[in-house]
């Protein structure tokens, strides 16, 4: 006789299950992010996702209340990834014109080696730039923070010439934003070692007290 505690038929215990969910809840963002990538964010729809992601729509519901909700996900998810990458790029910078050459490295090696993460970032901030609210999404606002912030330290620190943290820092993203985009469109033509090495050459003239000590 078989008993009813096999470990056949035992249920997944809290842990299993929240394992189990979390990668469920990743392969449908995975998903997400492939779909808003080629089919632009307008026809991202959870029918669509759920098709790529091997799922039913019910489910990605279950793990998200609304499309908004999953879009921050997708956020969140890719721009971690991102921060990843530039911590990994700027670890050993002993400078703030070391980490400015690390973050725009690192930012172009990662827009080479996931051209599908970038799309989807770029087509979320192009269909919300109108209308962001619905989805409240805070898209590049945070990131000028973060480099005003960053420039007004290097200024501090003696390496950054005066001027007005909260325009350069507008400058800075809205080319980081587009530039890796070059990278998509001619894909094979452009090498992004040295296309991230010819956008720090120009913010290095842009920002440092002396551009000339750059080799």
């Amino acid at each position: 006789m078989r008993s009813g505690n096999s470990p056949g038929d035992q249920a997944p215990s809290p842990t299993e299950r929240s394992f189990i969910e979390a990668a469920r809840r990743g392969q449908i963002i995975d998903a997400a992010i492939q779909v808003i990538a080629e089919a632009g964010f307008g026809k991202a729809s959870f029918s669509r996702i759920a098709k790529r992601a091997g799922v039913s729509p019910s489910l990605i519901s279950y793990h998200f209340d609304d499309r908004a909700d999953l879009i921050r996900s997708v956020l969140t998810t890719v721009n971690s990834e991102i921060d990843a990458a530039l911590a990994a790029s700027t670890a050993d910078a002993e400078s703030y014109r070391e980490v400015l050459r690390g973050l725009v490295t690192g930012l172009f090696r990662f827009a080479a080696a996931r051209p599908e993460r970038m799309n989807a970032l770029r087509q979320i901030a192009v269909a919300t730039a109108a209308d962001p609210e619905p989805a409240d999404l805070p898209m590049g606002d945070v990131a000028v923070g973060e480099w005003e912030g960053f420039l007004r330290e290097g200024q501090e620190a003696g390496e950054f010439r005066p001027f007005d943290t909260r325009v350069m820092a507008l400058g800075i993203q809205g080319l980081l934003e587009r530039m890796p985009g070059e990278l998509l469109r001619r894909e094979g033509a452009r090498d992004p070692e040295a296309l991230s090495a010819e956008v720090y050459d120009n913010l290095a003239r842009m920002v440092l007290v002396d551009p000339s000590t750059e080799e």
